[in-house]
């Protein structure tokens, strides 16, 4: 398990970070939705 600093962390893992990493596509709203939950199910 990797210790996330936040959303923006999570940008590093991507293949594709630049075409990925924009708003309203997946991998950012994920990363954005996940942290947000801080531990609530």
């Amino acid at each position: 398990m990797v210790p996330s600093a936040g959303p923006e962390s999570w940008k590093q893992f991507l293949a594709k970070a630049d075409s990925h990493w924009a708003n309203k596509y997946s991998a950012r709203t994920l990363a954005h939705s996940w942290e947000a939950a801080n531990g609530k199910r």
